[in-house]
């Protein structure tokens, strides 16, 4: 089990109630937000792969100050469904090497169907799996 701050607003990666997550090499640092517990899980061994959610730097930070690989792709290159569409939103994978992020990417990124909201962002639906929708 993980903790995230309230809300994911924040790129410090700690929070209040739950006095954590630390930085996973130094507990008088913090370990960078949104997805610090992603991060840190990584860091720590305990996965080799976590998913982080990005939008505005949620798993590039914790990333970083956690000393793994984090890639936050081109919106809607791996896609997952939200209530409410967004294009601040990214998904991407926190792994423990280059190489476990890039095959980590490689599954989870799809040919989207074309009547995917980021395919019609983009192209109408056209390259996100077939003909746009009439």
């Amino acid at each position: 089990l993980t903790t995230m701050t309230e809300g994911g607003v924040t790129p410090l990666g700690y929070t209040l109630a739950y006095r954590g997550p630390f930085n996973p090499w130094n507990a008088s640092f913090y370990s960078g937000g949104s997805s610090s517990g992603s991060a840190v899980a990584v860091a720590l061994g305990i996965c080799p792969v976590a998913v982080g959610f990005d939008g505005g730097g949620s798993i590039r930070i914790p990333s970083a100050m956690s000393g793994v690989y984090g890639l936050a792709v081109t919106f809607g290159r791996i896609p997952f469904e939200r209530v409410t569409p967004s294009t601040m939103i990214k998904s991407g994978p926190i792994a423990i090497s280059s190489a476990d992020a890039a095959l980590a990417y490689t599954l989870m990124a799809g040919k989207l169907p074309h009547d995917h909201f980021y395919a019609r962002l983009y192209d109408g639906g056209v390259k996100g799996g077939g003909p746009p929708p009439a």
